[in-house]
């Protein structure tokens, strides 16, 4: 952010590569569009558990996007294609008329005590891994300029030709004699210079070498993330037998209720709580049917599940109802004795 304004680095590298100049323009707008919308919240969002996991995500309906560009949905598709085709963007789930598509774009390593990680996108590193286009190079070369310029662009040659001339009169000014250093120090010798050593472009590295290889997310064998579950959906798909999406995941990570939280997350309370698991175990059996009979969704799952404040089945009466049943029944008071009272005449 430089002046309260965000902005998406776009590195020479990647400018001067094949690889940049072999994607189409309508690809690459679509890309930017995507790495401006890249979640990097931690909580509070569909896609934190792919910012929390390591990777850059993004996610969107093909029709939303078709709507912006002015095309059809088989367009944008054939653009996510080709971004495909050149590793710059991993489909992580395909989405439907209900579901929105989500996408990887690169990796973070979170790094303890800093507010945001260190980013890596795959178009930034191919790019980099990559030799310059040696073709754009000579084609923006200064010493072919003429080249590049046409006869449509007499007035940028005009242009250009008053910023030579102000530039040739600050030169001229800057170089008076009055402005040569005249310092006593002596020329070096002939023969003692000490050489000039520049820089030679290497292969950047990227990685924080104080971390472990281990902090980047964990790839599948078809190359795309795979993030790090919870106890407690673990818990819920080995015996519900019932995948949760990432939202579902991201929905038991959050406090109760969603906006103004008044009690942990169904997570935290997994984690801290013995009695919550049997309170889990409550609303699995009623999912499966193993209660009335009928299945229920995985969404009616979650959504009982968060439902603390129902009148007779949420977690605050659960909770009351076992901790009356270990109570002791309560104790006479000692000393006191019933004594009947005589009948009045």
């Amino acid at each position: 952010m430089e002046d309260g304004r965000q902005f998406i680095p776009l590195y020479f590298d990647v400018l001067t590569s094949k690889l940049y100049r072999n994607i189409s323009g309508n690809a690459l707008q679509l890309y930017w569009m995507m790495r401006r919308y890249v979640c990097r919240a931690r909580s509070g969002h569909g896609l934190s558990l792919f910012y929390m996991g390591g990777a850059l995500a993004v996610s969107g309906y093909l029709a939303s996007y078709a709507k912006l560009f002015g095309v059809s949905d088989t367009t944008v598709g054939r653009w996510v294609k080709e971004l495909e085709e050149h590793d710059v963007l991993k489909t992580y789930q395909k989405g439907t008329d209900k579901r929105p598509s989500a996408w990887i774009l690169g990796k973070v390593q979170h790094i303890e005590g800093s507010q945001w990680g260190n980013e890596l996108f795959f178009l930034d590193h191919l790019a980099v891994a990559q030799e310059e286009d040696n073709d754009t190079i000579m084609a923006f070369d200064d010493g072919q300029i003429d080249e590049c310029l046409g006869p449509k662009l007499s007035k940028l040659n005009l242009t250009t030709a008053l910023l030579q001339v102000q530039m040739q009169v600050q030169m001229q000014v800057f170089n008076r004699e009055e402005r040569i250093d005249k310092t006593n120090t002596l020329p070096p010798v002939p023969g003692d210079e000490e050489e000039i050593e520049y820089p030679v472009k290497q292969e950047r590295i990227v990685t924080a070498p104080s971390l472990p290889e281990s902090e980047y997310v964990d790839l599948d064998e078809t190359g795309y993330p795979t993030l790090a579950k919870h106890p407690l959906v673990k818990h819920i798909e080995r015996n519900a037998r019932r995948t949760l999406t990432p939202n579902q995941q991201s929905k038991l990570m959050q406090g109760v209720p969603f906006h103004n939280p008044r009690w942990p997350s169904p997570a935290k309370l997994f984690e801290s709580t013995p009695l919550f698991a049997e309170y889990i175990d409550d609303k699995i059996s009623w999912a499966t049917g193993g209660k009335s009979g009928k299945r229920k969704t995985t969404q009616n799952l979650i959504t009982a599940i968060r439902n603390y404040d129902e009148e007779y089945h949420g977690w605050l009466n659960f909770q009351q109802a076992r901790l009356e049943e270990k109570e002791p029944p309560p104790s006479p008071v000692a000393g006191f004795k019933m004594v009947e009272r005589p009948p009045r005449e």
